[in-house]
């Protein structure tokens, strides 16, 4: 039932144009704003390259994070990361 309600199953589905969003302006502002952090700038660079499909997969579709990522395994290891 639910992929007769679908969009692609509509007959105006033909008549639609596609977008796609090929620039991220987050980023783009960020990269013009002269008070942005370098840190941010970069992890946004890498973000847009893992969503572009430009960063090598470790393991089938693992990435590996690079350490500037701060990554913790538990709440304890959080909450010393911030203090």
């Amino acid at each position: 039932m639910m992929m007769h309600l679908s969009l692609k199953s509509s007959l105006l589905f033909p008549e639609m144009h596609i977008l796609t969003l090929i620039d991220n302006m987050r980023v783009r502002a960020m990269k013009n704003d002269t008070r942005a952090d370098a840190h941010a700038i970069g992890h946004t660079d890498y973000l847009l390259k893992v969503g572009e499909g430009k960063v090598p997969n470790a393991e089938g579709s693992c990435i590996e994070l690079p350490k500037c990522f701060n990554v913790v395994y538990s709440p304890q290891e959080l909450v010393a990361t911030v203090q």
